[in-house]
């Protein structure tokens, strides 16, 4: 849901990071900047 938001203009976060867990490259792939990007791995 996140992604189609974003697509549409909207910004989104993620607040369970539990459920990050063996994710994290998937969320990383859609991070803005590469600073994001590393804060997420």
């Amino acid at each position: 849901m996140s992604d189609l938001l974003v697509d549409m203009g909207a910004s989104t976060m993620m607040s369970e990071s539990i459920e990050w867990i063996g994710g994290e490259h998937v969320l990383a792939k859609c991070a803005a900047t590469p600073e994001i990007h590393n804060q997420i791995i």
